[in-house]
């Protein structure tokens, strides 16, 4: 340094000097920091890397053995098949031929005289899964019924007055009337004839006559006067096909609901909990009664107390009424703290289209496999069909049900709040019912769903409650009127 400069200059010249000494140093810091962090980059990133490989190794492990076991499948099924192929070949080299009927055909007789309709059916068309059917469309030409139909939809109508039956192609369900009727069998369009079970005839009609002989092997139908289609009550009707729901052995309650006391003023909602019509919303929807794609009711509103993202969701117009009354009771007799929506209890889903049901049993699908790469298309549709109806059996579809929690997500700790205690105890005082409780699981056939309630109306959802049925049995005891 100059000697000659002097004190003043030399002092910031020193200062300078160090300044540039500290940038220096903060300088090399900042760099052994960077080498520092791009090690432990490099370090973790290595160790994504190696657990990705250890993942991959581990999935195609499990995709061998799985491919190994359906190859072993195959070749255990070839090998019963074949075996069963050649037995039959034995057998069928040493025993004796079977002798056939000569006929093995129905002769059906509509009318009587030398203007009668004739027609001859073979038993296989007529005898269906133990069900016998009828050509319900030459039956109409007989009877002069007026024939609506297409699509899969076909209505019968009584000329000169307002009574008419629907059928629908494959559906169990025929419209009466405009009341539903569970026939003994699915409707069959086939050719552009409608083939339904013979019994609802005598069930469902007046003024038609049927002789069955099946020593002749014939069937006759006669017009006996005027023909109208009037539906009889539950201890004609037949019950709901095998293999839908088991029969309880709980009988029905039969006496009329109490007098609920309220807290509130809920008079203006009575008309909605408890409807004049008590039957209008008793319908059954599950994998075994199913409901048509088109479906869709025309009386869908807005429901309160829905999503906290601003969606909204709908539900018919006298079931969304019940609810308002529902949330109404259920906050003024203390159940006001406020759930992840902003709401006590919110409304999560309501009302679904066969559509939007259907994309959502996709999704759960192919997350199930996803989460099992081993699973199959149909052992992962069996999962999803556990806590998620197939489309066309959800009754969602009806407009009558909601999903309703505090929860973030549905989830069965619902069952652990208070709020559900008073919602178990006290929904059916609106018309509602818990829809598939804990104990009726190999009955409904989904898990427990504490969130999940049906609009009955209060005169079926007392009898419900009280008894400790599900829906399925509540139909079931009824004779399977729904």
């Amino acid at each position: 340094m100059n000697n000659r400069m002097n004190p003043r200059d030399r002092y910031y010249a020193e200062m300078r000097a160090a300044e540039e000494r500290r940038a220096e140093a903060a300088r090399r810091a900042a760099e052994e920091n960077r080498r520092r962090e791009l090690l432990e980059q490099k370090r973790r990133y290595n160790e994504k890397m190696e657990r990705r490989r250890r993942h991959e190794a581990m999935m195609r492990k499990k995709k061998r053995r799985a491919y190994a076991g359906r190859v072993l499948l195959f070749v255990v099924c070839f090998l019963i098949i074949f075996t069963v192929v050649m037995l039959c070949v034995f057998v069928s080299f040493h025993m004796k031929p079977i002798e056939l009927p000569d006929n093995d055909s129905y002769d059906v007789y509509f009318g009587e005289g030398d203007g009668r309709l004739e027609t001859e059916v073979a038993r296989a068309k007529l005898d269906r899964g133990g069900v016998r059917y009828v050509d319900y469309t030459k039956l109409a030409e007989y009877l002069s019924l007026t024939v609506v139909g297409g699509s899969g939809t076909y209505r019968f109508v009584i000329p000169g007055t307002e009574e008419e039956t629907v059928f629908t192609d494959g559906s169990p369900e025929a419209y009466v009337n405009g009341e539903v009727y569970r026939m003994k069998g699915n409707a069959a369009v086939e050719s552009g004839k409608v083939w339904v079970p013979l019994s609802f005839v005598s069930e469902c009609m007046t003024g038609v006559n049927v002789t069955e002989d099946d020593e002749k092997m014939t069937i006759t139908f006669l017009s006996s006067g005027s023909v109208g289609f009037t539906m009889k009550r539950a201890e004609t009707l037949g019950p709901i096909p095998d293999g839908s729901t088991p029969v309880t052995d709980e009988p029905p309650v039969s006496d009329d609901p109490p007098e609920p006391e309220f807290t509130s003023d809920l008079s203006a909602f009575e008309q909605y909990m408890n409807p004049a019509d008590r039957d209008a919303y008793l319908i059954l929807v599950n994998s075994t009664h199913k409901i048509d794609r088109d479906y869709a009711p025309d009386d869908l509103v807005d429901i309160v107390n829905t999503r906290a993202d601003g969606r909204k969701e709908v539900m018919r117009e006298c079931a969304e009424k019940a609810l308002e009354a529902l949330f109404i009771e259920l906050y003024a007799n203390g159940y006001d703290a406020k759930g992840p929506s902003g709401y006590p209890v919110s409304v999560m889903s309501a009302y679904r289209s066969y559509d939007k049901q259907e994309y959502l049993f996709n999704i759960y699908t192919q997350n199930e496999m996803h989460d099992n790469p081993a699973l199959t298309r149909e052992e992962a549709e069996a999962i999803t069909a556990t806590y998620s109806a197939r489309p066309g059996t959800s009754e969602h579809q009806t407009g009558l049900c909601v999903d309703m929690h505090n929860l973030p997500a549905a989830d069965q700790k619902f069952a652990s709040q208070e709020a559900y205690e008073w919602l178990r105890d006290n929904a059916w005082k609106f018309g509602f019912i818990l829809r598939f409780p804990e104990d009726k699981e190999e009955i409904t056939g989904i898990t427990f769903e504490p969130w999940h309630y049906r609009f009955v109306g209060r005169y079926h959802a007392y009898k419900i409650w009280k008894a400790g049925m599900c829906l399925e049995e509540y139909v079931e005891s009824l004779g399977g009127q729904a």
